[in-house]
Parts: C-alpha cells; sequence; structure tokens
C-alpha cells in the first residue's frame, strides 16, 4: 500500500496544496503557490532582487522537487495554472473526496 508523499517542510509547503488524487496517491501542489512561497522566503534575506529570486526559487522546483520525481512512483504533483485536471467524486465515509487526475 502507497502512501501519499509531501514535500517538505510541510510547514511550508502545505499551503501550496490544492488536492490528491487518490486513484494515483498523489498530492498536487499549485507550481505558481510554490513559486510564491519560495520567492518570499528568499526574498527576506534582502540580498537578492525580485528577478533573482524567481530564478532561483524556479531553478529549485526545477532540481529539487522535479528532479526527484523519477525516483518515486507516487511523486507529488505540480500544477500549473491553466493546465486541466480531470475531476471525479467519490464518496468516503460521510463526505465526498474530490478527486483530481491529471491528463498525464
Amino acid at each position: 500500500m502507497y502512501e501519499f508523499i509531501y514535500l517538505e517542510p510541510r510547514s511550508h509547503y502545505d499551503d501550496c496544496i490544492t488536492g490528491k488524487c487518490n486513484e494515483t496517491k498523489r498530492i498536487i501542489y499549485s507550481y505558481d503557490a510554490i513559486v510564491e512561497m519560495l520567492k518570499s522566503h528568499i526574498w527576506s534575506d534582502g540580498i537578492h532582487s525580485e528577478e533573482e529570486c524567481y530564478q532561483i526559487a524556479f531553478d529549485h522546483i526545477s532540481f529539487n522537487i522535479e528532479g526527484m520525481r523519477p525516483s518515486f512512483q507516487h511523486w507529488p504533483i505540480l500544477h500549473m495554472e491553466g493546465d486541466e485536471l480531470e475531476e471525479t467524486e467519490e464518496e468516503e465515509g460521510d463526505g465526498v473526496v474530490r478527486n483530481k487526475i491529471p491528463p498525464y
């Protein structure tokens, strides 16, 4: 049985979660929210320009988050605004769980 993989530290990344896919056991994060979160942490050091903060955030995502994807079958999905996700619903307990399935 597979468990969901969360990005760490969760205190930073959990606010970027937009859903989960129960079918593929993958957490879905907003790419844009992760960029903004990383930029704000980088910007707080006062050393880098806004453009540099964006580039550092982009590089971090590319190498440290997306770079791990090939190693884990259930690695989280980074959903970019404008990309479509198919939504399905299934009953779980008393409520409804919204599954978001990526098109790939």
